[in-house]
């Protein structure tokens, strides 16, 4: 049956696509999450209850660490659950409510605020 070979042939290809270590090390993206909590003063109220590889399709695709706060940051009639660091450190927040009501958005979708590359060295 094809179906067993397509499941096969997906994690197969999810596997290869994992086998290389991300660009950017898991302690420095840690440190970008940190340092975007302490300098918008809400690491006494918020603690980043995840950081996680993830990926941008089940095939592969473009991959990036998403750290989610807990509790959610709450702003502007938004809820902040996460924070995505691409591996050229630059950071995209995941936001929802609000105006844009876009639960769930990723990087170029509404109700995300793009934050500039910063340098991770």
């Amino acid at each position: 049956m094809k179906l067993p070979a397509l499941f096969a042939a997906l994690a197969f290809v999810s596997l290869a696509a994992e086998a290389a270590p991300p660009a950017l090390p898991i302690d420095q993206a840690l440190k970008l999450a940190q340092d975007y909590l302490s300098e918008r003063g809400l690491a006494d109220a918020h603690y980043i209850g995840s950081l996680s590889l993830e990926s941008a399709t089940l095939t592969g695709g473009e991959i990036f660490w998403l750290a989610k706060w807990v509790p959610s940051i709450s702003a502007d009639g938004k809820k902040e659950s996460a924070l995505r660091i691409n591996m050229d450190g630059s950071l995209v927040r995941l936001t929802s409510g609000g105006a844009t009501g876009s639960a769930g958005a990723r990087s170029d979708a509404p109700g995300i605020r793009r934050i500039g590359a910063r340098s991770i060295r």
